[in-house]
């Protein structure tokens, strides 16, 4: 079974034409529009066209913005290394510090030691001369 298509009938149109008077009213509100409408749109352009004056070096911009990030990323790294390197001096200053302690510690001792020392050879050598000329 073939399914046909049904055709369509066109209905005459039954409406007049419109009249002079009609078009008349039409092309007075367009008239009425675009006394409105003009004004608005030029502001626009020329709006459009300052801001585009304006901002015409914005690829440069955003250009020096991004290289200005980058040169910031550079120096924030550079900037942890520094201080990673403080760091380090830091405890290596603190382990020769402790270190430095000790050896003047050990000076004071030695230092208290040596005269313990002579203050017993001077004992000995008085006793050893008391003895001989006794």
């Amino acid at each position: 079974m073939k399914w046909r298509r049904k055709r369509r009938v066109r209905k005459t149109d039954t409406r007049k034409p419109p009249g002079i008077a009609e078009k008349v009213r039409f092309w007075e509100e367009q008239d009425r529009i675009n006394r409105i409408l003009i004004p608005r749109v030029i502001r626009q352009g020329e709006v459009l066209q300052k801001l585009n004056k304006e901002h015409k070096n914005l690829p440069e911009l955003f250009n020096r913005q991004l290289a200005l990030e980058e040169q910031f990323r550079r120096f924030e790294r550079e900037r942890r290394e520094l201080l990673a390197a403080v760091k380090e001096q830091s405890r290596q200053f603190e382990k020769e510090r402790k270190s430095l302690d000790m050896v003047r510690s050990q000076a004071r001792r030695d230092r208290l030691l040596r005269w313990l020392v002579i203050g017993a050879l001077v004992v000995s050598l008085t006793a050893i001369i008391v003895s001989l000329w006794a």
